[in-house]
């Protein structure tokens, strides 16, 4: 496989093939060599003053170090070298630096990668998401896990609540995790300031739809490339999220209803939401006859939500506000606390003591509520 020739950059290094050498135009000798696991090593290779013979150094793996990190310390290697000294021999060797804690970006990764009980697929990978754009390929990242100081990590956490406050306060959490594993362990006994002193938090949504917004987005529904429409529909009739929905399959769908199956440490739903005749008379035209109906991954399509979005004309919406539309007319109705909540797959927080002797899951009072919700969405539609 003929080695590539570029400056290298982080973009560049992830695309790299397994076993693919890639050399750097802006220090003579820095390159990376790609591996199976997407985390490329860089490297110094140079030729030794005294022998003449030709070594490599391992700098770091992207993730450990930026790639300009990497280079900068290629540049001092080469300098190094040009004063008599051999880099290899003031390298740490894999023991020295497990002695010395190892890199911010090297416990990340062993923390991403070990074994979470409350943590499911789309929390892990949410997680390694975020890690990596926002930290794995910062600077801070290359530094030592005993010389990393809250005031370094609260730095990229505002420089990231700067760009998007949502993602500010997502990384603020993450890391907070983060670190309480790594105590646990010994690793470090760095902390975050709590929420309330870091002064982040983003504001609630508290947006219900009019009975005029509901209208038009169950009309807009239909102009939404199939099998998109059913989904958009299901959102509106179940108020469930619109992940569970898109996740559905043929064989969950029925006509006295629908069942979702909920999975450990994810969020939950109804198990079973009823269908009204009208609901399922409007839905059964627009299903696949078997198998998944619309996606293999827990997302509603962007794509469509958009054409959903500019058919009904409704301004700054989500899908999640069908659900506190339909919370808040549940109470408008009222229906009960405990109700109400279970519609929405919410558990109903109890006592502890309450908890061991009531054991009633008001399902059949939330299918009482979601039965209502239909009726109405029906009778504002017909």
């Amino acid at each position: 496989m003929p080695a590539r020739k570029m400056k290298l950059s982080a973009r560049g290094l992830a695309d790299l093939p397994a076993g693919q050498i890639a050399w750097d135009t802006e220090v003579a000798g820095f390159g990376a060599r790609g591996n199976a696991k997407g985390q490329p090593s860089m490297f110094l290779n140079y030729q030794q003053r005294e022998t003449g013979k030709y070594k490599r150094v391992t700098i770091a793996k992207l993730g450990e170090s930026t790639v300009d990190a990497a280079r900068k310390r290629a540049a001092e290697m080469r300098l190094q070298i040009r004063a008599g000294i051999d880099p290899a021999q003031q390298v740490e060797t894999p023991a020295q630096k497990k002695a010395s804690g190892d890199t911010l970006g090297h416990w990340l990764n062993v923390w991403l990668d070990a074994p979470h009980k409350r943590w499911g697929d789309t929390t892990r990978r949410t997680y390694r998401k975020v890690i990596t754009r926002e930290v794995l390929h910062h600077d801070i990242a290359a530094s030592r896990i005993e010389r990393v100081e809250r005031a370094g990590l609260m730095r990229v956490v505002d420089d990231v609540a700067a760009r998007s406050e949502a993602t500010g306060v997502l990384l603020f959490k993450i890391l907070g995790s983060f670190l309480k594993w790594c105590d646990t362990r010994g690793v470090t006994q760095v902390t975050l300031p709590s929420s309330t002193d870091a002064d982040l938090s983003v504001d609630k949504r508290k947006r219900v739809l009019s009975d005029a917004e509901l209208v038009r987005l169950w009309r807009a529904s239909d102009a939404i490339r199939q099998p998109w429409s059913a989904a958009a529909q299901l959102v509106m009739l179940t108020g469930q999220r619109s992940g569970a929905v898109a996740s559905l399959t043929r064989e969950q769908v029925q006509q006295d209803g629908v069942r979702f199956i909920n999975r450990p440490n994810a969020k939950q739903s109804l198990p079973w939401v009823p269908l009204i005749a009208w609901a399922w008379d409007y839905l059964r035209p627009s299903l696949r006859p078997e198998g998944r109906l619309f996606t293999r991954t827990a997302y509603f399509s962007p794509a469509r939500l958009t054409e959903w979005r500019n058919a009904a004309g409704v301004t700054n919406w989500r899908p999640h506000d069908v659900r506190r539309s339909l919370r808040t007319w549940a109470a408008r109705q009222g229906h009960g606390h405990e109700a109400s909540e279970a519609a929405l797959g919410h558990s109903v927080h109890k006592s502890e003591l309450e908890s061991v002797y009531q054991r009633h899951d008001y399902q059949d009072e939330a299918a009482e509520v979601i039965r209502g919700w239909q009726r109405h969405l029906e009778a504002l539609v017909a």
